[in-house]
């Protein structure tokens, strides 16, 4: 800073908050650019010895950059991300040094970033593209300081779909900015690290999850516009990644995850865990597809919780995503369809039953038609007349066979009573 203020690069600026509002109301007004400069500038012409006095005298400053052109025109500098950029070149003089009035006066951050950056001898930085517009005043800068500049990259923004438009995902306002978002859920951290890496150059977002992890970033494969964070696609590679597992790295990770974000599952895990591995291995013979019906770990009670009599429950509602995202009215008219099936179901079965304790009563002796000793061609029930081989008539008492299609054939009970009787050949009875 000293060597700033010894080069006439920087300059002590003594002017309050009211006249820096005034400056302020009257650019406005002539819609003129905001800033400190041309005739809103007042200490920028300062005499040294009246800096030197008022300084002297303990009248609070800040310390300025004095801006080399005094109607500055275009500046073209190379993004490793954007390529060639051409803006505005700075024509304000702007704080280095905050105000004096504080114990321990703060540099600003385009001041520290300089310096920081030129002592720490980076030579890329890599920021957000909010600071895009401020790269000529720290070009500015590192010139004034006689620094060589690093190369610089400006990130897109992650973006957010609201209705028909797209904003800046806000680290404020929407959860999925936040890590704990993902590890909460039960997203794998291979799965999630996959994904922004896919975010970051697309050519990775298609790729196996350990071929991706290991490829470098780059940033020649940025695009200079926001990606859209999708949800929907990193289910597909968390679900992706989860069926690559073997059942036992499975149980490992998910009990892993169940200890930090589900204690009663995690308990369920450790007391079950042979259960646990027959589950996630159930339609997984060797040299078969994986199965991929799960796509976080937290799904796995809705998934899986129907083999552990501790976990399992009656679904809560026809809103359950169980259901897989139908409408809870859909979801209920079907939920009545299946009990008045199973009703129907029942009643049959009950009147089925009662036709067979019937059919059995029947042919219990004593009971019936077919019951051994009765009927027209077997005797009475109280034993009445002997009977012959043959019956009373002559005719064998056994029955008949029986045709196809079910009906009995000639002999006992295979005819009405009026047609009873032998059956001469080849012709009719």
């Amino acid at each position: 800073m000293r060597e700033l203020l010894r080069k006439d690069r920087a300059y002590p600026c003594f002017c309050d908050k009211e006249r820096l509002a005034r400056s302020a109301g009257e650019q406005r007004a002539g819609r003129s650019p905001l800033g400190y400069y041309g005739r809103w500038a007042p200490c920028r012409t300062l005499a040294p010895e009246e800096a030197a006095r008022r300084l002297a005298a303990g009248e609070p400053y800040v310390v300025r950059l004095r801006c080399p052109y005094e109607f500055p025109g275009r500046i073209c500098f190379a993004d490793r991300i954007r390529g060639s950029v051409t803006l505005q070149d700075n024509g304000n003089d702007i704080v280095l040094l905050k105000s004096s009035q504080e114990e321990l006066p703060l540099p600003t951050y385009h001041f520290a970033h300089v310096v920081d950056d030129h002592l720490m001898r980076v030579t890329l930085v890599v920021r957000g593209e909010e600071w895009l517009s401020s790269t000529p005043v720290h070009l500015q800068l590192h010139t004034a300081l006689g620094f060589a500049p690093p190369a610089y990259a400006h990130l897109a923004p992650l973006m957010k779909a609201e209705g028909p438009s797209r904003r800046k995902l806000s680290k404020r306002k929407d959860p999925e900015a936040s890590v704990e978002y993902y590890l909460s859920a039960g997203y794998p951290p291979a799965a999630v690290q996959h994904y922004l890496r896919g975010l970051a150059n697309i050519r990775l977002m298609d790729v196996p999850t350990a071929e991706a992890l290991a490829a470098p970033v780059r940033l020649d494969g940025m695009r200079p516009s926001g990606p859209l964070l999708d949800l929907p696609k990193l289910h597909s590679l968390s679900r992706e990644f989860i069926a690559s597992l073997t059942p036992g790295e499975l149980y490992a990770q998910l009990l892993d995850w169940a200890e930090e974000y589900d204690p009663e599952l995690a308990s369920v895990l450790v007391r079950r865990e042979g259960l646990a591995l027959a589950a996630v291995a159930v339609g997984r013979p060797e040299g078969a597809p994986a199965r991929k019906d799960l796509d976080r770990w937290s799904c796995f009670r809705d998934r899986y919780g129907f083999f552990f009599a501790e976990l399992f429950g009656p679904v809560p509602s026809a809103a359950d995503d169980r259901f897989g995202g139908l409408a809870p009215e859909l979801v209920r008219r079907i939920a009545a369809g299946f009990v008045r099936d199973g009703v129907g179901r029942a009643r049959r079965r009950s009147g089925t039953g009662a036709a067979r304790a019937r059919r059995a009563a029947r042919l219990r002796p004593g009971h019936g038609r077919l019951a051994p000793g009765t009927g027209p061609l077997g005797g009475s029930a109280e034993g009445g007349g002997e009977r012959g081989p043959g019956g009373a008539d002559g005719r064998h008492s056994e029955p008949g066979p029986v045709r196809r299609g079910g009906r009995p054939g000639p002999g006992r009970g295979g005819a009405p009573p009026h047609r009873r009787g032998g059956v001469r050949r080849g012709g009719a009875g």
